[in-house]
């Protein structure tokens, strides 16, 4: 099974406009663990929305591809640091529900740990999760991710405050767990990248 992290927009322009439908399904399929009362209601003002988010992302929005199918989206956000160094930002994700508990969220979850702690570097890595979310607090888990606290009624569901978990590994958990093939005698190989996206995986599955 072969997994690819795909960008879709490039300078400002949208180069995969095939992918649009589904990412617009996937939103509408979990928008109710990843909204609040305050994302618009009307359906072309949500569309809209999502699409410009999209672009404000670049080139930090990927599509996950399963053997050349669409099958979910990662995105990086909430940048803190600098023009001269980033110090942690935030990591987000949809998979598709005919692709879960295939090992395709956990293969896509170490591409992103590779790529935030071995190439951009970076010290930290959250997510902020509806408490509802169990799958995706399981996976967070596995990866490494520990759970430091709870956001109380931070969002506004159906009109009742709600709460969100914070989930965050550090560079030192990381290399810790997961051992990674880029280190060699103890020290960080230097990478060279082309452009900002992770590489690709292979399962057994």
């Amino acid at each position: 099974m072969n997994i690819e992290l795909s960008t879709i927009t490039r300078d400002g322009q949208l180069i995969r406009p095939d992918v649009i439908p589904y990412i617009l399904k996937w939103y509408k399929d979990y928008q109710f663990l990843l909204f609040d009362d305050f994302y618009p209601t009307d359906p072309q003002e949500y569309a809209q929305a999502i699409i410009e988010d999209i672009f404000e992302l670049e080139p930090f929005f990927w599509v996950v591809e399963v053997n050349g199918e669409p099958a979910g989206l990662v995105y990086l956000n909430e940048w803190y640091g600098d023009g001269k160094r980033r110090h942690s930002c935030q990591f987000h994700g949809i998979l598709d529900k005919k692709f879960q508990k295939l090992g395709i969220g956990t293969a896509v979850g170490k591409l992103i740990l590779s790529f935030v702690f071995e190439d951009l570097k970076l010290f930290r890595l959250e997510g902020w999760l509806n408490p509802d979310n169990k799958a995706m607090i399981h996976l967070g888990k596995n990866l490494g991710f520990k759970v430091e606290g709870t956001l109380r009624g931070r969002k506004m569901v159906n009109g009742k405050p709600q709460n969100e978990l914070i989930l965050a590994i550090i560079r030192p958990d990381y290399f810790r767990k997961h051992k990674s093939s880029r280190i060699s005698h103890g020290q960080e190989k230097e990478q060279t990248k082309t452009s900002p996206a992770p590489a690709s995986a292979e399962t057994g599955q």
